[in-house]
């Protein structure tokens, strides 16, 4: 049995970030998941880091201006995961949201991140429209807005960077841990072996997302229901001609939701949907319909870009965290974030209700400072605001590409994924590769991700299963085929490592395909 000041359940973006909180403060803590870091909500988001244009519709002022606030924070501390994204919005007759609105929400917009260091929005005529995206359709267009927000391509890996930071400012990490019973006495956890530990600590905050409500059923007491989340699905295609240089943001004409065309990883991401379930939490799929719905929206808007369900690559879909709201518009549901205590559980336990990835720091700020004074202990200061995460560079950036790939021998592609995902530690993972040339082989074609990622990735990463390393860690599965064909390369280095026999990496290898229907467009 081990006793800690703060045990944090779930190892999403939002425990991630409030255990590297909690560990830079000096408290002893433990994060815990039954599953592997970001295998739930914070992966499937559109990986935007924006301040909610969206919500000032629903005078959520304060929202957007914490949220603008944030993004400029990220920006700052991490630059290799968060990069800036102009998006367009395309404005036509009819629309719900006329040029006037536009105009007026873009103006509330840039004073709202009065300290941003991007760029202002601006506004086009339907002739620079028409030239800057030859492709989108032309009836009824009455011009556009151009404005910024950011992207973080791999949102695995910000949550990724935040536990491995919180680690070593000595939290510990408790992954494929399932938590089977929690109270007064402590927190029982089960892992994939059947094996049980008890954890015991001085306050318990539930920062598992959708599964808040289920979590708290394993106390055995009776809670108000505290989630309504909704659905949001995305797919995921080649990227099309005709398209501008920016994201778009734009309106569907089917029901008016606004949903983004993302040029991600190469690729476009199309989405999102926002609709109640009441899915498993553990296997939500994006629907046929809903695919459908993203393909035809984007077929009105680009006629030339001719998607068919059979050209998506794959789809991802969950649940956003909201709080249970059983009536109304799901868009007008809050994306505020709360930090509920629960006295009636006769211990000290709290939950986090709503939120989203942007404000993942500022929630982990609350939600400490509302630790240290339940536990009526002198508050300390938080630094994550001024502390870069640990893989901080600029390596991504394409004159640092180059010299990076002279300097270690690599290709520009593979420096440039190597840059791109682990950001200051690509530096070490080519040293690696150079110290031992058998780990330059490569092991997936379309990213010429090396067999070193394998080797340090396993050796630094936390990882448990091949699916940690395919998924969340090199994101080599995020590729038209999502890495079926590196598989065995992978394993080839990961398998000794491990310690797995021959038996033991087949089942690895099944256990990871079968992973991916998940991502498959039902039949």
């Amino acid at each position: 049995m081990k006793h800690y000041q703060v045990l944090i359940l779930g190892a999403g973006v939002n425990g991630a970030g409030i255990a590297r909180d909690l560990a830079m403060r000096g408290l002893s803590c433990a994060l815990v998941d039954k599953a592997d870091l970001c295998n739930g909500t914070s992966a499937w988001s559109t990986r935007l880091i924006h301040g909610g244009l969206r919500y000032l519709e629903y005078y959520e002022v304060d929202l957007v201006r914490e949220s603008l606030r944030e993004r400029e924070i990220l920006l700052r501390n991490a630059p290799h995961l968060v990069r800036p994204c102009p998006l367009m919005i395309p404005i036509y007759k009819g629309a719900r949201r006329g040029p006037l609105m536009i105009w007026a929400g873009m103006l509330a917009y840039d004073i709202l991140s009065f300290d941003k260091s991007l760029p202002t929005h601006r506004m086009m005529f339907p002739g620079a429209v028409k030239k800057s995206t030859p492709g989108l359709k032309k009836e009824g267009l009455r011009g556009a807005a151009v404005y910024y927000d950011c992207q973080v391509e791999y949102a695995e890996r910000l949550v990724v960077e935040n536990a491995l930071d919180a680690r070593r400012y000595g939290c510990d990490l408790y992954l494929y841990r399932e938590v089977v019973e929690l109270g007064p006495q402590g927190v029982r956890v089960k892992s994939e072996d059947g094996q049980v530990e008890l954890l015991t600590a001085d306050l318990v905050i539930n920062v598992t997302g959708p599964w808040v409500d289920q979590l708290l059923g394993r106390t055995g007491g009776n809670f108000p229901r505290q989630m309504g989340g909704t659905k949001g699905s995305h797919i995921i295609v080649d990227v099309f001609p005709g398209l501008p240089p920016e994201a778009l943001y734009v309106e569907a004409s089917a029901d008016g939701r606004p949903y983004f065309i993302v040029p991600w990883n190469d690729q476009l991401l199309i989405g999102t949907t926002d609709l109640r379930s009441d899915e498993d939490l553990d296997s939500v799929r994006a629907s046929r319909d809903e695919c459908q719905y993203l393909i035809d929206e984007t077929n009105k808007l680009y006629p030339q870009a001719n998607l068919t369900l059979d050209k998506i690559h794959f789809t991802y879909s969950g649940i956003r965290p909201l709080p249970h709201t059983p009536a109304g518009k799901t868009a007008a549901i809050t994306r505020r974030h709360q930090v509920v205590d629960h006295p009636e559980a006769g211990f000290p336990l709290l939950s986090v209700v709503g939120g989203k990835l942007t404000t993942y720091r500022s929630l982990a700020e609350e939600a400490v400072d509302k630790i240290y004074k339940k536990l009526r202990l002198p508050k300390k200061k938080c630094r994550t605001g001024q502390r870069p995460l640990p893989g901080f560079s600029l390596l991504h950036e394409p004159n640092f590409t180059q010299r990076f790939a002279e300097r270690h021998g690599l290709s520009v592609p593979c420096a440039r994924h190597l840059a791109r995902t682990y950001g200051a530690w690509a530096e070490d993972i080519a040293e690696l590769a150079n110290q031992q040339p058998e780990l330059k082989e490569t092991v997936c074609a379309r990213t010429e991700a090396l067999a070193a990622e394998v080797v340090w990735s396993c050796r630094r990463e936390e990882i448990t299963h091949l699916e940690d390393f395919m998924l969340r860690r090199s994101l080599i599965a995020w590729q038209e085929g999502q890495g079926r064909e590196a598989v065995d390369a992978v394993l080839r280095f990961m398998a000794p490592l491990k310690g797995w026999d021959e038996a033991r990496a087949a089942q690895e290898k099944e256990r990871f395909l079968s992973r991916l229907e998940r991502f498959r467009v039902p039949d």
